[in-house]
């Protein structure tokens, strides 16, 4: 990885389009075991491309408008091209003075609109 982990986890690459309802979102990376869609595709050869079994990922997962699961993976070569674009190398000393997030919740509350009935 060309950058530290830390902005793989923060960065949001849907940041400023957040007109939905998202709740128990999970971010993390991982070594994929089987190959998935990278749903950034920006430093790839192809407009859309696979991560293949073995190669590191960030996987971001929520519930959605209170309707259905989302998931998503992306590359970390797509993200480190984004970065690049962005600039990101002239903000690292910033990374440090983020404030760290609260503690979220081990496990995801039931609402009664999650699941079309009671909770």
């Amino acid at each position: 990885m060309k950058y530290e982990p830390d902005l793989y986890l923060t960065w949001d690459p849907f940041e400023g389009d957040m007109d939905v309802d998202i709740r128990c979102r999970k971010v993390k990376l991982v070594r994929v075991r089987k190959p998935h869609v990278c749903h950034l595709s920006m430093g790839g050869p192809e407009p859309e491309h696979e991560i293949q079994p073995g190669e590191m990922a960030r996987h971001e997962s929520a519930f959605v408008d209170g309707s259905h699961w989302g998931s998503y993976y992306c590359c970390i070569p797509c993200m480190d091209a984004w970065f690049d674009e962005l600039n990101y190398d002239l903000y690292d000393d910033d990374l440090d003075e983020l404030e760290p997030e609260e503690e979220a919740p081990q496990r995801c509350e039931r609402t009664a609109d999650m699941f079309g009935g009671a909770a």
